[in-house]
């Protein structure tokens, strides 16, 4: 009985790893493909060109790629924005005029107007770089309306089948 119990645990503990060295060969099988070469990142593009990038490796059923694309899309167009929203707060304070008992300075209401402008020209240079000021509307449009998740997710959706394919093929032809 007890010879019994020793070989249903060692039966046990090899089907995981088994189990444990498919994983591991599967994944290594895949890696190259999942993660792609980090120098194709350039900080400076916008994230209209990582939509358009995107949009043309989706149309392509490059679905890692898309996925690549999509995700740079979003955390640029996030830093975008939060670099933006960073340079308007930290030059906010220099549109307050004091109003002197002669009024409101016309000369002095434009200097004003103009240090903010220089601010937030300096703040985004320094922020963002070289990026180009204006962005495709269209582009921004979609990315606050969140549709690269929706082309995200479906790319995410054809990975994980090709994965469960390629796990399938694997285990059927290692019995």
């Amino acid at each position: 009985m007890r010879l019994f119990a020793i070989m249903a645990q060692l039966i046990s503990l090899c089907s995981c790893i088994f189990t444990l060295s498919v994983t591991y060969l599967l994944f290594k099988s895949v890696e190259s493909e999942l993660f792609l070469d980090d120098s194709q990142l350039v900080d400076d593009r916008t994230y209209d060109e990582w939509f358009q990038s995107g949009m043309n490796a989706y149309n392509n059923e490059e679905w890692h790629s898309t996925i690549w694309y999509f995700e740079n899309g979003i955390k640029e167009f996030k830093y975008y924005r939060s670099s933006l929203a960073y340079c308007r707060i930290k030059c906010s304070n220099l549109t307050r005029i004091a109003i002197n008992d002669d009024g409101l300075n016309e000369q002095r209401y434009f200097q004003v107007i103009f240090k903010k402008a220089l601010c937030i020209r300096k703040c985004k240079h320094d922020r963002l770089g070289s990026r180009p000021e204006r962005i495709n509307q269209e582009v921004t449009d979609k990315y606050l309306s969140m549709t690269p998740y929706s082309y995200l997710q479906f790319a995410y959706y054809k990975v994980r089948m090709l994965l469960s394919v390629r796990f399938k093929k694997y285990h059927v032809t290692s019995l």
